[in-house]
C-alpha cells in the first residue's frame, strides 16, 4: 500500500473537510482483513459468525473498539505508516498518533452516525480519521462506494451516515494528546482498562506514532 496526498488532494480536503481515495487496499486484502476482525467480534460477543447479524448493534459497537491490540494484520492496517502520512498532510500535524480504531459491523439495525469525531472522543486533541471500506455498496452520500477504497474526514466535520455494511474507522490525535472522559462518548471509560486516569497524557507504548 504506497499512496501520498497530492497538492489537489490537500487543496479539496481543506475546502470539504473529507477526501475519498479508491483502491487504496487490494481486495485480498480487505476480504482478509474482514475476515479478522469478524472473528475477533465474534470472539468477544461470544457468538459463531454466523449470529453476528442478529447480534444487538449497540453490543457489537462495543465490542470494536481498539482490535487492533489483538490482532497482527489489523494493527498492520490500523498503524499503517501509508495511512499515517497521508493522514498527517491533510491534518497538518506532526507527529501524529493514533487514537483509536473502531469496527462498525452493523446487527439487527443500521448504525447510525451523526457527529463529528471532535465532539464524540474522550482524547482530546482528535485531528481527524478515516474509513475503510469492506464491502461494495450501492449508495452513499459520503462513504466511498467501492470495496478497498479510504475515506478521511477531519475532526470538525459533521458526518451524517447509515452504516448498513462492516466499515473500519481509525482515528488520529496530536503527540500532545490527554485523556478526559466525556458523558457522550460511548467508550469514555476505556483508556481505565489501559491504566490511564482523567488528565493524563496518552504514551507511545498505548499509542503509537504513525507520522513524524
Amino acid at each position: 500500500m504506497l499512496f501520498a496526498a497530492a497538492p489537489e488532494h490537500r487543496k479539496f480536503f481543506n475546502k470539504n473537510g473529507y477526501i475519498v481515495f479508491e483502491d487504496v487496499l487490494p481486495i485480498a486484502q480487505i476480504d482478509e482483513l474482514k475476515q479478522k476482525l469478524d472473528a475477533l467480534l465474534a470472539k468477544k460477543q461470544h457468538c459463531s459468525l454466523q449470529a453476528l447479524p442478529k447480534q444487538k448493534t449497540q453490543e457489537l459497537f462495543l465490542h470494536g473498539r481498539d482490535m487492533w491490540r489483538e490482532d497482527p494484520l489489523i494493527k498492520k492496517i490500523s498503524l499503517s505508516r501509508s495511512f499515517g502520512e497521508v493522514a498527517s498532510d491533510l491534518f497538518f500535524t506532526k507527529p501524529l498518533r493514533i487514537g483509536y480504531d473502531q469496527y462498525f459491523h452493523p446487527g439487527l439495525e443500521p448504525i447510525v452516525i451523526s457527529q463529528n469525531l471532535h465532539d464524540a472522543c474522550s482524547l482530546q486533541k482528535v485531528v481527524g480519521g478515516l474509513y475503510v471500506q469492506l464491502s461494495d455498496i450501492e449508495q452513499d452520500p459520503l462513504l466511498p462506494l467501492k470495496k478497498g477504497s479510504v475515506l478521511f474526514v477531519s475532526a470538525k466535520l459533521q458526518v451524517n451516515i447509515e452504516v448498513r455494511s462492516p466499515l473500519l474507522q481509525i482515528v488520529y490525535c496530536m503527540d500532545k494528546t490527554r485523556y478526559f472522559p466525556q458523558a457522550q462518548d460511548p467508550h469514555a471509560n476505556f483508556l481505565k482498562k489501559l491504566g490511564y486516569q482523567s488528565g493524563e497524557l496518552i504514551l507511545n507504548t498505548t499509542h503509537p506514532i504513525v507520522a513524524e
